[in-house]
């Protein structure tokens, strides 16, 4: 490994690139590049060979779309609007429960 470096440009040597329309991989494997990167953390020197991928540029790390306080509201809407809901259905469930229970007896066959 220490004698590929002599003639390894930091391209060849961390990169994979091309090379005559060819794609060529690295010509260090990931075991001496850690190897290398130690060493110039023991020594302190900063590695700039290889950079982090950009997280920005990650689906992963959209913003989301719009607001918090436009959901809460919404939230809140959607709330008020179910216990209006819930409440009106309250006041008749007797007379449905009464209904339904007439239907029911009212479709049953006659035995016997």
């Amino acid at each position: 490994m220490w004698t590929r470096l002599f003639y390894l440009t930091a391209k060849t040597a961390f990169k994979t690139h091309l090379a005559d329309g060819r794609l060529v991989h690295r010509a260090l494997p990931n075991r001496y590049q850690n190897m290398l990167k130690k060493q110039f953390r023991i020594h302190n020197v900063p590695w700039t060979f290889t950079k982090l991928p950009d997280d920005a540029l990650n689906p992963r790390h959209k913003r989301p779309k719009g607001s918090k306080v436009d959901l809460s509201k919404q939230r809140v809407k959607r709330r008020e609007e179910r216990a209006k809901k819930v409440y009106s259905y309250l006041k008749t469930a007797d007379e449905q429960i009464l209904k339904h229970r007439q239907e029911k007896l009212n479709k049953r066959k006659l035995t016997g």
